[in-house]
């Protein structure tokens, strides 16, 4: 080969590499493009949506429930050995409707003055309340208060 066949060599083998960098540089910023298009479905995947729930309604008895609380109630308080202590770890086990969240808190809140602070003329004026209020309570929870004198 000549000299001159040889410069002619040259500059295309320049613009052959040129060519593959440029079709090289295309293929990875198409592959960078197709990345990151992954990466936004697989955050938008990771979004968890809230489960649509059907035919799941409940039918709670809260009468039965009331019966029922009541019920384990008084056998508790009616079976009370004198440990203040006992009696209200038992009565805090109950299950308790909204209607008798107060009711259930105030005796709980008596309990406590008489096992924490030592008032029983505190805890035994709640405790009158507590009956005033809920006749049902009252034989129970006058036994309890009769046993204190």
């Amino acid at each position: 080969m000549s000299e001159n066949s040889r410069g002619f060599y040259l500059p295309l083998k320049i613009i052959i590499i040129g060519l593959l960098l440029i079709i090289v540089f295309i293929v990875l910023i198409i592959y960078s493009q197709g990345l990151n298009y992954n990466e936004s479905n697989v955050n938008k995947s990771k979004v968890i949506e809230k489960p649509v729930l059907k035919n799941t309604e409940v039918n709670v008895d809260y009468e039965k429930l009331e019966f029922e609380y009541q019920e384990a109630l008084s056998k508790i308080l009616n079976n009370f050995m004198g440990n203040f202590e006992i009696l209200r770890d038992q009565i805090l086990d109950l299950k308790v409707t909204n209607n008798y969240q107060r009711f259930h808190l105030d005796l709980i809140i008596a309990l406590d003055n008489i096992i924490y602070n030592q008032d029983r003329e505190l805890a035994k004026e709640q405790l009158q309340s507590i009956i005033d209020k809920n006749e049902w309570i009252r034989g129970p929870l006058s036994n309890i208060i009769s046993d204190w004198n």
